[in-house]
Formats: structure tokens, sequence, C-alpha cells
């Protein structure tokens, strides 16, 4: 049986507090995991994995606006 938890965009979105575009820019930039299950697919995160990326990020922000601050400057450095 498969326990593995599947979350949408707008989930893990409202899970982490950002708005869903930026999760979108987050996943083109590599920044959080995320699976496509085809080619234009759906686009899906697996629960634990969010949670281990979040936990790998502890101590590196310190508030919500320099959370989004951080993340758009690395998207901003990756899609150039």
């Amino acid at each position: 049986m498969n326990t593995t938890n599947y979350m949408t965009a707008g989930k893990v979105a409202e899970y982490l507090g950002y708005h869903r575009e930026t999760i979108y820019k987050m996943c083109r930039g590599g920044i959080i995991p995320s699976h496509r299950l085809r080619k234009g697919g759906k686009l899906l995160f697996i629960k634990e994995e969010i949670d281990r990326w979040i936990e790998a990020r502890k101590g590196e922000v310190f508030s919500p606006e320099q959370s989004t601050q951080n993340i758009l400057k690395e998207v901003i450095r990756v899609e150039g």
C-alpha cells in the first residue's frame, strides 16, 4: 500500500506561506523538490520531501519577508 502524501502547488503554497506563483518559480529554478506526472502534466510534491527541504534550511530564514526575498533572489539568479 502506497502511503506517500502528495500535495499540489496550491497546498504547498499554503503549507509554506507563499503565493502559488512563487512555488512554481521555485520549481522552475530547481529550488524546491517537485515531481511532474508526465511532460506537461500535473506538478506534485511529496510532503516528506518538502518537510526535509524545510528542515535542511532551518536557521537560514529569520522572517517571512526575508524568506520571500531570499527565495526570489535565488529564482532570479537561476532564471537570470
